[in-house]
C-alpha cells in the first residue's frame, strides 16, 4: 500500500515509518502540511495518515483539500490529543466524508498520549 504520512515530531515520524515499512508498505513522509499537500497533488496514495497538528497546512485544511481532490480518499488521523479535541477540529471534514462516502477515521495513540502528558507536565 502507498501511504502518505504527516507527523511533526521527528521521533514519532521515524517510529511510524519503521512500523509501516516493516509491514511492507511504501511510505512517503513529511513533517509539514504544505509539503504533504504537494506530495498528494503529485501522486496517488492508497492511504493518508496525518497528525492533527503540524506546521503549515494543519490537518483539517489538509483533509479538506484532499477530499476536494478525491472525495473517496481514505484518511486516518493518528494523534495523542483527546477525542474531544479531535472531534472539534474538523466537523466540515467529517460532514464531507459522510456525504461522499469517504473514509475518515480518528485514532488516539495511547503510547503517544502518555508520552505527551509527561512532556507537558
Amino acid at each position: 500500500m502507498k501511504i502518505l504520512l504527516v507527523e511533526d515530531s521527528a521521533l514519532v515520524l521515524k517510529y511510524k515509518i519503521q512500523i509501516l515499512r516493516s509491514a511492507g508498505h511504501t511510505v512517503r513522509a513529511t513533517r509539514h502540511g504544505d509539503e504533504a499537500a504537494k506530495h498528494y497533488d503529485e501522486r496517488h496514495y492508497d492511504l493518508v495518515l496525518t497528525d492533527l497538528w503540524h506546521p503549515g497546512l494543519e490537518a483539517h485544511n489538509l483533509i479538506k483539500r484532499i477530499f476536494e481532490k478525491n472525495p473517496r480518499q481514505v484518511v486516518g488521523v493518528i494523534s495523542s490529543t483527546t477525542v474531544m479535541e479531535e472531534k472539534s477540529v474538523c466537523p466540515s471534514c467529517r460532514h464531507r466524508a459522510n456525504r461522499t462516502n469517504s473514509s475518515l477515521s480518528f485514532v488516539i495513540s495511547p503510547v503517544l498520549q502518555s508520552s505527551a502528558s509527561k512532556h507537558s507536565s
